[in-house]
């Protein structure tokens, strides 16, 4: 038997395998998990359109920005 049979009965098995061990798997864990059900929304840096959740903002002049540095540098 050359190499070359040899190889492709070991991948030919691997794939069998890999497939009777998908088929015998719990239904349940086949399944994927369901997204957040309340996604979190992001807002934008008014300086480098960084986005970041609502709660780690500096607000400053009715403007939104994800650090001091970038509130800082656009006021000058």
């Amino acid at each position: 038997m050359s190499l070359f049979r040899i190889l492709l009965l070991l991948v030919i098995g691997y794939l069998l395998y890999r497939f009777i061990r998908y088929l015998l798997k719990p239904q349940s864990s086949r399944q994927q998990t369901p997204p957040p059900e309340n996604p979190t929304l992001l807002v934008r840096c008014h300086h480098c359109n960084t986005l970041i959740p609502p709660e780690n903002t500096i607000r400053a002049a009715d403007q939104i920005y994800c650090s001091e540095k970038c509130r800082q540098a656009s006021s000058s």
